[in-house]
């Protein structure tokens, strides 16, 4: 399946507006936050840093949901009777 650039500004404006939204749900969400939380943030943080085969994991993971997210949207498009160019 070809995506035009059109749909690919769709997909990329969503996705903008997507973050956009999250954004705003963690400032709400700062209130929240208590020293002990922080802690085990800098814990995992320092964990992802160290440790390689975490950093590893983790970046394949959140390469795993950029794609089946972007193949979600692809497929949400087909569906909708979008043309392929």
């Amino acid at each position: 399946m070809k995506i035009t650039k059109t749909q690919l500004k769709r997909i990329i404006k969503e996705e903008l507006k997507n973050v956009s939204n999250k954004k705003k749900d963690i400032v709400e969400g700062l209130e929240n936050v208590t020293p002990e939380n922080l802690q085990l943030a800098l814990d995992a943080l320092l964990q992802i840093v160290t440790q390689p085969e975490v950093a590893y994991t983790t970046l394949a993971a959140a390469v795993g949901i950029s794609v089946e997210r972007l193949r979600s949207a692809l497929k949400s498009m087909a569906h909708r009777g979008k043309p392929e160019a």
